[in-house]
């Protein structure tokens, strides 16, 4: 989309274009999906569930790094969409998400998610409809936290998912674990407060699958004994903490597994080279029209101005401010063209002004010409300057070497555990001491 502006030095007029987005979905259900079909026993031997389940949640909180595969919608089944998605420790997130047959590439970096996908992907989304629409294709686009329903980051941690599921589990002695198959493996299903759980039925016991019908963020991460210590919030606290606590989560059914270091390696590898993209990422969390009529002004000499403002025309909350670019042209038949660039910070529900300048550089004359010189200007947004991607690259790092130490840590552990398994004289000795 463009903003153009003709005439003999002072002129002003503007064009604007757009296309309508239009989508499709179905509901689905998700709360009777069961791994291994829908053929249940008829009689089911069951066991005490809550020790059973408190140990596979232990050994998820301590995975570096998980994948996950299956399909999510929203809390009510609506606008269902298959992920395959690996996520960190740290919450650095790389996968797909496929929505009616079109897939996306989805990689969230430092709380900040961006999408990678083709036109397809983007006509099929109603909610972006933007200045620079027709360039999302080309390019990395921020998108809202929310835009799959919930943020991955936040609640497919293997420590934030093992704390949902901690408040999930059920008190011991009050529900039965029963013997299933998740995929060829022996597993053992376990109700959940608001959904299911599959371990396997062997020791160690590893999560193999969840089913629930609201995922939701928010359970890890919190420090309770810090925040007793801290005494008890204000009012006005509490209310938006209560209000985060009502936000709909996701209806979940995945398949999940803990990643290897070799993947993991490969993980943060592909992400720190996708990072290196983002400098021209644009930013779809904000609506951004333009508010004015394009202003173009030239004074004797051949220096010229040219003014563009824009506004945020979505009316929905932004975790941010976003970064609009304005680069603009003027061009004349004899004179050629220059080009000039400018570029704002745009607040949530706000406006702000564009201006850049040209200088022809035209020589002082005893017989003065006059020249018809136009303008046009194209606004697009920017997500990440090059200094804040340096950054996020810079912290990326730091994180990759923290996630693989704690992999390396872990494998040693994992080996430590095999090898007593295997020796029954060293597994006597170890039980003697």
């Amino acid at each position: 989309m463009s903003a153009v502006g003709s005439g003999r030095f002072l002129v002003a007029a503007a064009t604007i274009t757009g296309f309508a987005l239009i989508s499709s979905g179905c509901a689905i259900d998700l709360s009777h999906l069961r791994p291994g079909g829908d053929d249940a026993p008829e009689e089911e031997e069951t066991t005490d569930a809550a020790p059973i389940a408190e140990a596979a949640i232990e050994d998820l909180a301590s995975w570096p790094a998980a994948e996950f595969e299956g399909r999510m919608a929203d809390s009510d089944g609506e606008n269902p969409f298959d992920i395959a998605m690996s996520v960190t420790d740290t919450g650095a997130t790389r996968g797909s998400v496929d929505v009616d047959g079109v897939s996306a590439t989805v990689l969230e970096l430092n709380d900040a998610t961006f999408v990678s996908a083709d036109d397809d992907y983007w006509l099929g989304q109603t909610s972006f409809f933007n200045v620079d629409s027709d360039t999302y294709a080309d390019n990395w686009v921020r998108v809202p936290s929310d835009q799959f329903v919930v943020d991955f980051a936040d609640v497919l941690t293997p420590e934030d998912l093992a704390a949902f599921l901690t408040e999930q589990a059920p008190a011991p002695g009050a529900e039965g674990a029963v013997e299933d198959d998740v995929d060829g493996v022996a597993a053992l299903r376990i109700p959940l407060a608001g959904g299911e759980m599959w371990v396997t039925q062997d020791d160690p016991h590893q999560v193999l699958r969840i089913q629930i019908a609201e995922l939701t963020g928010g359970a890890g991460g919190e420090d309770e004994d810090a925040e007793d210590e801290e005494g008890a919030e204000d009012e006005e606290g509490a209310e938006e903490e209560a209000a985060e606590d009502n936000t709909p989560g996701a209806r979940t059914d995945v398949s999940l597994r803990p990643l290897e270091t070799e993947e993991i390696e490969s993980l943060y590898d592909t992400a720190l080279e996708e990072a290196d993209d983002l400098t021209s990422a644009r930013d779809a969390r904000m609506e951004v029209a333009l508010d004015e009529e394009l202003g173009f002004e030239c004074q004797t000499g051949g220096a010229c101005t040219v003014d563009q403002t824009v506004q945020d025309t979505s009316g929905r909350e932004s975790d941010g401010a976003i970064r609009v670019r304005m680069d603009a042209t003027v061009t004349n038949e004899d004179l050629g063209e220059e080009t000039c660039s400018a570029t704002e910070s745009l607040d949530p529900d706000d406006s702000v002004g564009l201006s850049c300048d040209v200088d022809f550089a035209l020589e002082p004359s005893t017989s003065p010409e006059t020249y018809e010189v136009s303008a046009e200007a194209k606004i697009s947004t920017r997500s990440l300057s090059g200094g804040q991607v340096e950054d996020l690259i810079e912290n990326l790092e730091e994180q990759r070497d923290a996630t693989l130490e704690r992999a390396g840590g872990a494998e040693d552990e994992n080996a430590d555990q095999d090898a007593e398994s295997e020796d029954p004289d060293a597994q006597e000795e170890t039980e003697g001491e």
